[in-house]
């Protein structure tokens, strides 16, 4: 399973040191034991142990083909009586890994341990020395402390990796409950990838508690589920426990000691310095007083459009102190309970573009005017600044089916093509909201997020247009037994918009992605419904009063989340464009089992548009687009394309394609023959947009340039694969065959900046599938020459991923990839 500590990021900070130290100085009341009967008692019970646990996953459901064979078992150690510990667990290795201690009512300890086929050896060796071997010179058989203490060994239960009280332990296999993982560093991301593979459900990683030696990952599953984890896995999980941490234990439970706990987390923050990239939230300002914001929120950080409104929250719920607490911080519930010490990387500005109860709104056919002046206020403030711009203020209005003035804006805010922006001004990283659905009103009416368009300017192509999901399905508050939740978890939230309706050929796909939006309850009577239960929500900072926290949910507590992650890479990466962000953060997006159900269970890839426009590319996860794994590894690269070029005297053509030889170990691929692999492919790019005439029925009337990418076929020669793809090439005899494997297919790219796809095919054919193509397709830089653009250069982010699930494909491709490319040819395409 992946462990993700690879390049392309600095890993120093993951290391994790162990100091040991016998105690040889205790004493056993218990008789020494005889060594040769008891040896073989402890071998003869070890080998049972294993032989049950091969029954055992005989007996078991069949694991998903894409997970690689276990490896390992559990063992369960018993100690003697008269003993407390192990002597020197440590002195065994990684191979034997302890876990859960637990003790009995008659005061019986004992332990769990993952034990890897050569931590079997170990053992065995070592009791063979306990039995066999000389007696020290104190006439001890070697290996006494680690033998000695032992009174049994047997193969582990799950009720004996169970940490809390044993009767919440559920004892049906069937219902699906909130488990707690407690992994050893270094394993929760393959405890997560396991848990998904199952058809389990992962809480998003905000959620994730993280001390010195554990990281715990709260995991919805069966109990069957979690058993497949223990017998399928490869010792990812050290200890289970049930994942009691919810906003409502903190908003209701805890209410009289929310300033002792928000004070507490705000003393073991590491808070940010000045020159660190920013969260610019447009929204209803902040109240930077909260102590939680403060220490990032600077006052000269505090703007408005207009100096009549202040720059106070003014909104009676705090909305926009809610978002800019998300931003910075994530959902507060976990690091409210736990003793996590964050470390800041990024901090806040804030620009009230709402005024407060009493004064004008804005005419929405200006709204595109309001955020430019938005963002020209806050980069003037800090012209050096790197920035994520978030916003989730939308035109409930307008659906967001074509361009629009104001998603226009965006399209030129981020691409830097306002008037004003200079040759040389910053592209920006723009985070918008896709909108909500408003609770039904009538008897039974929960509303279909298909029937309720995403709003306007959700539809800007160069965005990030988060829509949401939710992994809330339990209801905590007195007197809401009888209530149920409105969408299962892992499935879109029956809050947030989608663009199911729009058409398929004129406009992008949106949501890009899909962050944590909150479920809705239902009464049992099936009205009302109710939003906002602190269960079904996230924790943020509240306004003030008797509202230092407060739930938040629906498409702003998602796009703030986004903008948070968008702003932790921006930090990590600094040489990284806003356009290589935005395809790490889709790139590293991952579909929950509900999710990945709706793509599989439709016919044909025109089908799978559907689900699509309902979840995007999945929910990003952050430890996936910082780093690689030896088998889930990604190849990135930034380049500068000239998509259209001049053709004589007064005709335009195309410009560039580029081809990347991909450094593929071609050897062994072909050695896995059929092993199943999976390509990823994300390509970013910003448009320069134009919004005139037929731009709302024609993509390519709309966008600047457009770029695709095409993968050699298995079948192909390299020069049938630029034949096929480029026709300034000697036209290919050989008819090209083709192109399946892939998720979405090339047919299902028509407009928008942002494509991704998956491919899954045996890695004999990935081998042979090692050229990609980068190449234009038209736009009105070209179609209008007389706007003097068709000689602008665009800028491209690409992606690349191979997960083979074990295989250690990083470190032969990073040494491939490490070789200069010989001289060849350039590619004569004039």
């Amino acid at each position: 399973m992946a462990d993700y500590n690879k390049p392309h990021i600095d890993i120093s900070g993951r290391r994790v040191k162990f100091d040991y130290k016998s105690n040889s100085s205790a004493r056993s009341t218990k008789p020494a034991r005889e060594r040769r009967e008891h040896g073989q008692r402890l071998q003869q019970q070890m080998d049972a142990a294993y032989s049950q646990i091969a029954q055992m996953r005989a007996q078991s459901p069949p694991l998903p083909d894409n997970l690689p064979a276990p490896e390992g078992e559990y063992l369960t150690v018993e100690l003697a009586r008269s003993h407390r510990e192990l002597k020197a667990p440590a002195a065994l290795g990684p191979e034997v890994r302890q876990g859960t201690v637990q003790v009995a009512a008659n005061d019986a300890r004992t332990i769990t341990f993952h034990v890897s086929p050569r931590g079997r050896e170990i053992l065995s060796q070592l009791l063979d020395e306990y039995v066999n071997g000389e007696r020290t010179p104190k006439g001890n058989p070697p290996r006494a402390s680690l033998a000695e203490p032992i009174e049994s060994i047997r193969a582990t239960r799950l009720e004996e990796l169970w940490r809390d009280d044993q009767e919440l332990l559920p004892t049906s296999g069937d219902a699906a409950i909130w488990w707690a993982l407690w992994c050893a560093r270094g394993f929760e991301a393959s405890a997560a990838q396991l848990t998904q593979s199952l058809g389990a459900t992962v809480a998003n990683d905000d959620r994730w508690a993280r001390f010195p030696e554990a990281i715990v990952v709260p995991v919805l599953a069966t109990r069957l589920q979690i058993e497949m984890m223990i017998w399928g896995g490869r010792g990812e999980i050290g200890e289970i426990g049930v994942a009691r941490d919810n906003p409502s234990v903190i908003m209701d439970d805890m209410r009289d000691y929310q300033d002792d706990l928000i004070d507490d987390l705000a003393r073991r923050i590491t808070w940010p310095g000045a020159n660190v990239p920013a969260v610019c939230i447009l929204d209803t300002g902040a109240n930077r007083a909260h102590p939680l914001l403060e220490p990032a929120l600077s006052a000269i950080d505090t703007q408005t459009l207009d100096e009549r409104w202040g720059v106070d929250d003014s909104h009676p719920g705090g909305h926009g102190t809610g978002m800019a607490g998300l931003a910075l911080l994530g959902d507060l519930t976990t690091p409210m309970a736990d003793l996590i010490e964050p470390i800041l990387s990024h901090r806040l500005e804030t620009v009230k573009v709402l005024p407060p109860a009493g004064w004008p709104g804005h005419d929405p056919v200006n709204y595109g005017a309001v955020t430019s002046s938005a963002v020209s206020l806050a980069e003037g403030r800090a012209p050096d600044r790197n920035r994520v711009i978030c916003c989730a203020v939308t035109n409930e209005d307008r659906p967001g089916d074509g361009p629009s003035r104001w998603s226009a804006a965006l399209d030129q805010i981020s691409s830097a093509t306002q008037d004003g922006d200079s040759d040389g001004a910053p592209r920006r990283l723009i985070i918008q909201a896709i909108g909500n659905l408003q609770m039904g009103v009538a008897k039974g009416d929960n509303r279909n997020p298909d029937d309720f368009a995403g709003e306007d300017p959700s539809q800007a192509w160069n965005a990030i247009t988060v829509g949401g999901y939710t992994n809330f399905d339990q209801i905590a508050e007195a007197g809401y037994q009888d209530w149920t939740v409105i969408g299962a978890a892992g499935d879109p939230s029956p809050i947030a918009r989608n663009s199911v309706s729009w058409s398929e050929s004129r406009s992008p796909v949106k949501p890009d992605v899909v962050f944590e939006a909150g479920n809705r309850a239902l009464s049992p009577y099936d009205e009302p419904v109710m939003d906002k239960l602190p269960s079904l929500s996230v924790l943020t900072t509240g306004k003030g009063g008797r509202q230092a926290l407060t739930p938040f949910n629906a498409t702003s507590a998602a796009t703030a989340a986004a903008a948070r992650m968008a702003a932790q890479l921006t930090a990590a990466f600094p040489t990284y464009w806003p356009e290589t962000v935005r395809a790490l953060m889709a790139h590293s997006g991952e579909w929950t089992p509900r999710m990945r159900a709706q793509l599989d269970n439709v016919e044909g890839l025109r089908e799978r548009r559907f689900p699509r426009r309902r979840f995007g590319y999945g929910v990003p996860k952050l430890y996936r687009a910082m780093r690689s794994a030896e088998d889930d590894f990604a190849m990135i690269a930034q380049d500068t394309i000239q998509p259209f070029a001049r053709s004589g005297a007064s005709g335009v053509r195309f410009g560039d394609a580029h081809y990347y030889p991909l450094p593929w170990p071609k050897s062994i691929l072909e050695n896995l023959d059929n092993r199943m692999l999976r390509l990823k492919v994300a390509l970013s790019y910003f448009i320069e947009p134009n919004p005139s005439f037929d731009a709302r029925i024609d993509p390519a009337r709309y966008r600047s340039h457009g770029l695709r990418f095409d993968l050699k076929r298995r079948g192909e020669s390299l020069r049938e694969f630029q034949s096929h793809t480029n026709a300034e090439f000697e036209r290919a005899t050989v008819r090209r065959e083709s192109d399946s494997g892939w998720m979405f297919g090339p047919d299902a790219v028509s407009a928008g900046s942002l494509h991704v796809d998956l491919w899954e095919g045996p890695a004999v054919e990935l081998a042979a599938r090692d050229q990609l193509c980068v190449y234009p397709v038209t736009g009105w830089w070209r179609t209008r020459p007389g706007l003097k653009k068709l000689e602008t250069p665009a800028r491209y982010a690409l992606i690349m991923s191979i997960q083979s699930d074990g295989v250690d494909l990083y470190t032969p491709v990073s040494i491939a990839a490490a070789v200069p490319i010989a001289a060849q040819a350039e590619i004569a395409v004039r």
